[in-house]
């Protein structure tokens, strides 16, 4: 091994001093924008088939007046929780809590009221925003879930709330300022992910670490003086809420918010608001190009597609650049670092198919050998680590998974597979942590075995990620039973799949006398993988 085979640490290429951002907070993001644009829509969303918008200067209004609401209570720095789809509303008060100082944790509405108890008891919001739209019912499962936790009347309406701020927000007019003390390091909010012991972790980030990470994703992903972004991306997760709101927010753009989820209605969407840029994931993009109808819709002045997916092939790419007529751009990030790496608008097809692309500025990558810790020679596939101030400050009440993730010297350990190349570029190589990722959503493996093995019946339980043409993988389980038991499938299925979350439910099963073992009594997930696969 020669010194030019081994990896240096690469930066960003657009590597600028951090330094000088550490003073900028997500409310100050506000009133700058509000203060350079305020005519220009914020926000803008369909209503029963019609673009709504929300411009910069009525949304700092408020927001302002919602930070008034949210601290004038007797628990003013307490955690506020939101558990809605995406909409207006929604949008409002994640401005009125960063303005407030208050941490917002975001809670998928997908989940039950079991899985949402667990992350109210985690991280102790004593009010909880949720919406009953789309005949979702979520305040009634908030309630159930916060029994003994929240107090009836702290569980509010969200759309309700924000309409009541419109007196307050009209009263506000001239120049505005910071109504409350917020800090750069202050915790903006706290993103629940799921993690390889099969629990959700909560996601320290801070002010600082959001409006980093939505800059230089923004400043990669620019090209034009008033940007329009609009993505089904959901507020709940941090691509939604940190990369694509808040990277549009850095540019005083617009944000296009698809309120309920089609594929329609994300075209319609981003026809109507004439997009210059639509992020997603790749069956999205492979829907709307099969379908004849939305074939024919396509936005005009589209200048860049972003995927959010770790892998896309050529023939994909190229398809969707020829249909759109614009370039395909892939991200590589995670909750614990939004956003490390990305392609650009120049790199041609193989290294948009081949790679996801080069770091972006503020962090420090390397690739280290998964036994020993030292760092890969080129092309060498270990695990992905990267050391930036953009990232988390920790995982919520959990110091030693913290400090099992976060090493000594600041590198975060993805968790991730892959290799540098000597142009820079990352390759990513599967994951590391046992974790399936269906429709873009991150399912732990272990939850689900976990689930399964709560049975009084089930004696071990394994469960994988198939490969699926819509969803590009979905659960799977195989379940042995104990000695003597005779659990038909359908009696296991239906009281695990009731305290899972519809996207977390296995969709292939199978019991079977034994799980095929490694020599230490660990399933052999590749086995097991073959043979269900050979069942489908």
């Amino acid at each position: 091994m020669s010194e030019d085979d081994i990896v240096p640490t690469t930066w960003g290429e657009e590597r600028v001093r951090l330094d000088e951002w550490e003073s900028s907070t997500i409310g100050r993001l506000l009133l700058e924008s509000a203060a350079r644009q305020p005519d220009r829509a914020a926000l803008q969303w369909l209503e029963d088939g019609q673009l709504q918008s929300l411009t910069w200067h009525r949304l700092a209004r408020l927001a302002l007046a919602g930070a008034a609401r949210l601290r004038s209570g007797s628990e003013t720095r307490f955690p506020i929780a939101v558990m809605s789809d995406n909409s207006m509303s929604w949008y409002v008060l994640f401005w009125s809590a960063a303005l407030s100082g208050r941490p917002l944790v975001p809670i998928n509405p997908n989940l039950t009221a079991g899985e949402v108890r667990a992350l109210l008891i985690d991280s102790g919001p004593v009010t909880v925003l949720a919406s009953d739209v789309h005949g979702r019912h979520l305040i009634g499962r908030v309630r159930e879930a916060g029994r003994d936790l929240i107090a009836a009347d702290q569980v509010v309406e969200i759309a309700e709330w924000v309409s009541s701020l419109g007196e307050a927000a009209d009263a506000i007019v001239g120049e505005t300022s910071l109504p409350f003390a917020v800090e750069p390091a202050d915790t903006l909010v706290v993103q629940f992910t799921s993690g390889t012991t099969g629990e959700p972790k909560g996601v320290v980030l801070s002010h600082q670490a959001c409006l980093n990470a939505a800059r230089t994703l923004a400043a990669r992903t620019s090209s034009a003086e008033h940007e329009i972004w609009c993505s089904p991306m959901p507020l709940h997760h941090v691509g939604g809420s940190v990369a694509l709101a808040l990277g549009t927010a850095t540019l005083a753009g617009t944000y296009v918010m698809v309120t309920d989820f089609s594929a329609l209605n994300f075209l319609e969407s981003a026809v109507q608001s004439n997009a210059t840029f639509i992020g997603g994931v790749p069956t999205l993009f492979l829907r709307m190009m099969e379908d004849p109808e939305l074939a024919r819709m396509k936005p005009p002045n589209l200048r860049a597609i972003l995927l959010g997916a770790s892998a896309v092939p050529a023939t994909l790419i190229r398809r969707i650049e020829k249909h759109f007529g614009a370039p395909v751009l892939v991200m590589y990030g995670q909750s614990e670092a939004p956003a490390i790496t990305e392609t650009s608008r120049e790199d041609d097809l193989w290294t948009k198919s081949n790679t996801v692309g080069r770091v972006l500025p503020h962090r420090e990558l390397r690739v280290v050998n998964t036994q020993t810790g030292l760092p890969c020679v080129l092309d060498e596939v270990g695990e992905i680590c990267v050391r930036t101030k953009v990232r988390m400050d920790g995982y919520l009440n959990r110091p030693e998974e913290t400090a099992a993730t976060v090493d000594s010297e600041g590198w975060i350990h993805t968790g991730d597979l892959g290799a540098l190349d000597r142009e820079n570029r990352l390759h990513f190589h599967g994951r590391l942590k046992d974790l399936i990722v269906r429709g873009g959503e991150n399912i732990s493996a272990r939850e689900v075995e976990l689930a399964i093995e709560a049975h009084p019946d089930v004696a071990m339980a394994a469960v994988v990620g198939l490969p699926d043409p819509t969803w590009g993988e979905v659960v799977a389980a195989m379940v042995v039973l104990n000695p003597g038991c005779t659990l038909r499938l359908e009696e296991l299925r239906e009281p695990v799949s009731a305290g899972l979350a519809p996207f977390k439910r296995p969709v292939h099963w199978r019991i079977a006398d034994a799980l095929p073992l490694t020599a230490s009594g660990k399933p052999q997930k590749f086995k097991i993988i073959e043979l269900l696969r050979a069942e489908i």
